[in-house]
């Protein structure tokens, strides 16, 4: 078995963990939720929605047009 200074060298102490953020300020506002939109959507679109949310973004952005983005560099 490996001991635990074997271990420190390959994983590393842990300080990374340590100074991670894990929360933040909340984003003002609600999302723009529609009677169709909970009604006809599929659900993981309205998940993402409340992710996205969740993660920084203002809610009045989140329904606006998607596009992706490809590079074939």
């Amino acid at each position: 078995m490996p001991n635990a200074n074997d271990l420190n060298a390959r994983l590393g102490d842990g300080d990374v963990i340590r100074r991670t953020r894990t929360s933040g300020q909340a984003v003002d506002g609600h999302l723009p939720l529609t009677e169709d939109m909970l009604l006809n959507e599929p659900s993981g679109n309205l998940f993402a929605m409340t992710q996205n949310v969740a993660m920084g973004w203002h809610p009045e952005t989140v329904n606006r047009d998607q596009y992706v983005i490809v590079s074939t560099q």
